[in-house]
């Protein structure tokens, strides 16, 4: 897909991706994320084989709400939020929002400090601590978050989960897999 992208684009492919955070064959979420923003992605924080993914990770529907809205013409739900990530002192200020102006049902982020490299043992092995996961505030298109940082760690990785309802699916998104460092 990788080789062909523009190609696809320009023949209107729509293009959707459902890598868990763990998946083994999914460690490039990170990289994926960097390169393409706007790529529609449900990161399933803990998630991957046999995996049941965060005890807070919102239900995956999103399948079937795939096929229904490439088959049958049905709502796709969110679009790919944008996130941005600004350290206040001793909190990283966080703030989702949806440029197409969707509003999410739900917002939740998940950390991790000082994730191992993509792809490595502790990459793949290491899950999101069950602690580590707040629900996002806002309304209409904009939600935030602040998050207390603790001293001593060199990163932070983010994942975040916005959901919608149609037609008796969760829906869930993604915004693009975010390592703060600094």
């Amino acid at each position: 897909m990788s080789e062909n992208w523009e190609g696809l684009k320009s023949r209107g492919v729509a293009i959707f991706s459902l890598p868990g955070s763990h998946d083994w064959v999914a460690y490039d979420v990170p990289g994926s994320s960097a390169t393409l923003p706007d790529l529609r992605t449900y990161i399933v924080p803990n998630g991957g084989h046999s995996r049941d993914g965060h005890f807070e990770a919102p239900d995956d529907s999103v399948s079937a709400a795939f096929f229904a809205e490439q088959l049958f013409g049905a709502d796709g739900g969110l679009e790919t939020p944008e996130i941005d990530a600004v350290r206040n002192g001793s909190r990283l200020d966080l703030t989702v929002f949806f440029p197409d102006g969707g509003v999410p049902e739900d917002s939740r982020i998940f950390s991790m400090y000082d994730r191992g490299p993509d792809g490595s043992s502790w990459y793949l092995y290491e899950l999101f601590p069950d602690e580590n996961w707040l629900t996002m505030t806002g309304s209409g298109s904009v939600w935030t978050a602040s998050i207390p940082l603790e001293a001593g760690h060199t990163s932070i990785d983010l994942i975040t989960t916005h959901t919608v309802t149609v037609d008796g699916n969760i829906i869930p998104i993604s915004a693009p897999y975010t390592r703060f460092s600094g």
